[in-house]
């Protein structure tokens, strides 16, 4: 079963459907069946995509442990005070 995208031209709500053969979904917004389906954006996976998500993901993994280490040296700080 196929997976589409659809907005409700009554109300303008915009869902995801599984759609089996010819059966037309209903708005779960306002039951409609006055749809239009939209050209759906797809998943690329590219060797380049990877590497740059995973060197995004190190660098964020870096920055929070350094402002972890930065609000534990402070609260030892206050800590002492």
């Amino acid at each position: 079963m196929p997976l589409y995208e659809f907005e409700c031209l009554s109300c303008r709500h915009e869902f995801e459907a599984l759609v089996r053969g010819s059966d037309l979904p209903a708005c779960p917004a306002c039951g409609s069946q006055d749809l239009q389906r939209l050209a759906s954006a797809f998943g690329v996976k590219t060797l380049a995509g990877t590497k740059s998500a995973v060197a995004r993901a190190r660098q964020d993994q870096k920055r929070t442990n350094r402002d972890r280490e930065v609000a534990e040296r402070e609260a030892a700080e206050h800590h002492d005070d």
